[in-house]
């Protein structure tokens, strides 16, 4: 159902100017249902008063690490991937696909900032809001409380959903569950394949075409067989290796672009803006670099050479 969703709003993106708008209004409206649902969550805990504003306000202004090593990692890792497909490719390529150049720059900032940067700011602090005040809440009574789990990948979709159960009741609580599922699924889904459809034709140096664009959108499609057949152990690895390590690379590249006045002209700047900019990048390259450098440790090195129960305690703890 997901994927046929998908398919219909995706094939819709690479055909008139109507269906462009069609896409990206459903794509706003799977964000806003995320969102939506994070959101309940923390009214509900606000009026319960389980929210910290004081906190919150910490979170924003101050800076502490967590005392334990394995959520410090945790954290480094999300940064690192923190940034996916839809900043580094489908946002830059649609303002191409507008026919954007210098002239709409003061525009193209703002677009930006509306709808890149406060959505992530405002989605991300509402998530991270909803499961401090539920699933790590230990005085709450309901959810499992990360911070003393011994095995913290041990926590599934099933513990959110029960966490919300507690606070929502069980069919509100499912509703909401649910209502998220499927915004962040219908989004994450529908940005791979219209990236994927742009991207083939880029790397084999196809004329763009409706009828390739919509063939090519289809690639990332077959994860659906997941769901169905039993993938070999080396697939996820191999995947999470590739994954990890294109950001780091975009980043790279950007930095190099960003100052060969061969490419871009005049438009490399000069005096204080670009060494603001390129000192902005290059904390972004050196972030994505650990983060990554987390994750492929997490997910393929010890998912090939499992480190020893012993060694894996002392890391967290």
């Amino acid at each position: 159902l997901i994927l046929g969703i998908n398919i219909a709003l995706v094939w819709n993106y690479g055909s008139k100017p109507r269906g462009i708008r069609l896409y990206e209004t459903f794509l706003r409206w799977m964000i806003r249902a995320v969102m939506l649902a994070f959101l309940v969550v923390v009214i509900v805990q606000i009026g319960r008063g389980k929210v910290d504003f004081g906190a919150i306000f910490r979170g924003f202004t101050a800076f502490a690490a967590p005392d334990r090593p394995g959520a410090l990692t945790t954290v480094l890792g999300a940064i690192g991937a923190a940034v996916g497909i839809n900043m580094t490719f489908l946002y830059p390529y649609s303002l191409l696909a507008k026919g954007w150049g210098p002239e709409h720059k003061g525009l193209a900032r703002f677009d930006l900032v509306m709808s890149l940067f406060v959505p992530y700011v405002i989605l991300t602090s509402l998530i991270i809001v909803g499961m401090a005040s539920t699933v790590h809440d230990s005085a709450a009574g309901f959810g499992t409380v990360l911070a003393s789990n011994p095995d913290p990948g041990s926590f599934k979709p099933i513990d959110a959903a029960q966490a919300l159960a507690g606070v929502l009741g069980t069919s509100l609580g499912r509703v909401v569950f649910d209502l998220g599922f499927m915004g962040m699924a219908c989004g994450a889904i529908s940005a791979h394949m219209v990236c994927t459809g742009f991207t083939v034709c880029e790397m084999f140096g196809l004329e763009y075409t409706p009828k390739r664009y919509r063939l090519f959108t289809l690639v990332p499609a077959i994860g659906v067989l997941g769901v169905m057949i039993k993938s070999p152990i080396w697939l996820p690895v191999l995947a999470s290796a590739i994954a990890f390590t294109m950001l780091p690379i975009a980043y790279l590249t950007f930095l190099v672009l960003q100052n060969k006045r061969s490419y871009l002209g005049d438009a490399v700047g000069s005096g204080w803006k670009r060494v603001a900019f390129n000192a902005v990048l290059v904390v972004a390259l050196a972030m994505a670099l650990v983060g990554s450098g987390i994750q492929i440790k997490k997910r393929v090195i010890d998912t090939i050479f499992p480190p020893a129960p012993a060694a894996t305690a002392m890391a967290e703890h």
